[in-house]
């Protein structure tokens, strides 16, 4: 039977079972789940599940005397989260650089929320006017905003899922900070495992090492999510939205997972096995083959030269243009200049960088466009009064121009 969700993009969410579920049915019967592919690639390894500890969070509110002591701890739950954060960038050097550049803009918008934001502010005002614990105004005022985004008019409702996914996920981070829930622990996965779990965040795909981790399976994301990005520049074989994995999952069952396909097949077959290293040696020869095309000149058909440019969302992404045969920088985003910092970059800061980025380029162009930061941006500046807020007529024109 196949059923359709209309957030998960075409999936056949529905497990094919060869055999009863859970412990009923014999674990030699090969047991067949479809979800939405997200990395090419086959892995054929132990099954590894790594669900997380639930964060207990009941609805509770506080006497008029506990208003403080729940400001507070919210105020150190905030802290303690832009350290966690702090030091998860310093991992990022240990990474693939196309999985370090897609993680750094997205943690620095996490740092963002932890600052001068609507989820702060909003939670402030649940703890002082209704009175709630902390954890139950972050929960409340996550969730409200989320709902105001999703229900915008745009037409990128992929966008507004990941909008709304990344305000959910830092409210899950102060969540378990403020009930001291432990996080996903993925120091002991076994080389060579396909990873299992309910859902996965960027911050826990960050945590992967593709040398160490075969395939990565879920029942939960799509493939427009953050998640779904940091699996592609982390190369890990993965399957997204395979509803009932995790039930049918036991830690150590063989499987193979089809990342090109979408399928993850447990307990396979002699005839499932012999697919997957077929699927496997098809996957690298065509790897190796388009390997070599992408030295090759832009031309098309008819003999018409097309230049290949780069969009630059951070210096760290130069070594990138070249590998991946571009010849300049088509847009050179500027955010970045203006991100982490409680003051802002003075004339020669920003022109010392842009020559930097322009003088690696050589004799390739460089297109730089000035600074463009939407009113639904928290600046560090602006939180310190340093840089003007988003006023005026219209607030959402946000900040433009150097």
């Amino acid at each position: 039977m196949r059923t359709e969700r209309p957030d998960r993009k075409q999936a056949d969410h529905a497990p094919r079972h060869d055999g009863e579920r859970g412990g009923a049915r014999s674990k030699e019967r090969e047991i067949a789940f479809r979800g939405i592919p997200i990395v090419p690639g086959v892995a054929i390894g132990p099954l590894y599940d790594t669900a997380e500890i639930p964060a207990e969070t009941p609805r509770r509110t506080v006497s008029a005397d506990a208003v403080d002591a729940e400001r507070a701890r919210l105020a150190d739950a905030v802290a303690l989260s832009r350290k966690q954060l702090g030091k998860l960038k310093t991992k990022l050097e240990l990474l693939p650089d196309e999985a370090q550049h897609e993680l750094a803009p997205l943690l620095d918008a996490y740092v963002m929320m932890l600052g001068n934001s609507r989820l702060l502010r909003g939670a402030r005002k649940r703890i002082e006017n209704e009175r709630l614990a902390a954890e139950t105004a972050v929960l409340d005022e996550a969730e409200a905003i989320a709902a105001a985004i999703l229900a915008a008019k745009d037409d990128d409702k992929a966008g507004l899922y990941r909008r709304a996914a990344e305000i959910r996920e830092i409210a899950r981070r102060l969540m378990r900070n403020l009930t001291a829930t432990p996080f996903r622990s993925l120091k002991d996965v076994p080389e060579g495992s396909i990873l299992v779990a309910e859902a996965l965040t960027p911050a826990d795909a960050a945590l992967l090492d593709p040398a160490r981790i075969a395939g990565v399976a879920t029942e939960e994301g799509g493939a427009d999510g953050h998640t779904a990005i940091m699996l592609r520049a982390l190369g890990i074989p993965s399957v997204l939205g395979c509803a009932g994995l995790c039930h049918e999952a036991a830690r150590g069952a063989p499987a193979v997972l089809d990342g090109t396909e979408g399928t993850v097949v447990l307990w396979p077959g002699e005839k499932a096995v012999e697919r997957g290293r077929e699927s496997l040696s098809a996957f690298a020869r065509e790897r190796a083959k388009l390997g070599k095309l992408r030295r090759l000149p832009a031309v098309t058909t008819d003999g018409e030269a097309v230049e290949l440019q780069a969009n630059l969302e951070i210096p760290a992404e130069l070594p990138l243009i070249a590998q991946a045969g571009a010849h300049g920088i088509g847009l050179l985003r500027t955010e970045f200049l203006f991100m982490n910092r409680e003051d802002l970059p003075d004339e020669e800061a920003q022109l010392a960088s842009y020559a930097q980025i322009v003088d690696a380029m050589g004799e390739d162009p460089v297109t730089i466009r000035v600074l463009d930061w939407g009113g639904e941006k928290d600046m560090e500046a602006q939180n310190s009064g340093i840089a003007p807020t988003h006023g005026g007529p219209n607030p959402a024109l946000g900040l433009r121009g150097l």
